[in-house]
């Protein structure tokens, strides 16, 4: 006979679920940090490849990373 082990989707103590949660957020932070600095940073031939307009990448770039 075979056990298998049960692991809860979402922790229940309330600790762990804010440290989780506030982890998640501050990835999140961060990514969106990241790609608005390399936004920014791209020419007019790289935004075009990736199908962006000059001025709607600079408002993405400018757009502070807690802003979604």
């Amino acid at each position: 006979m075979t056990r298998s082990l049960t692991i809860p989707l979402l922790p229940t103590n309330p600790l762990t679920r804010f440290a989780r949660d506030a982890t998640r957020t501050l990835l999140t932070w961060d990514e969106r940090r990241r790609s608005r600095l390399h936004l920014g940073r791209m020419d007019g031939h790289m935004l075009r490849d990736i199908g962006l307009e000059q001025e709607a990448a600079l408002r993405e770039a400018q757009k502070p990373f807690w802003r979604g």
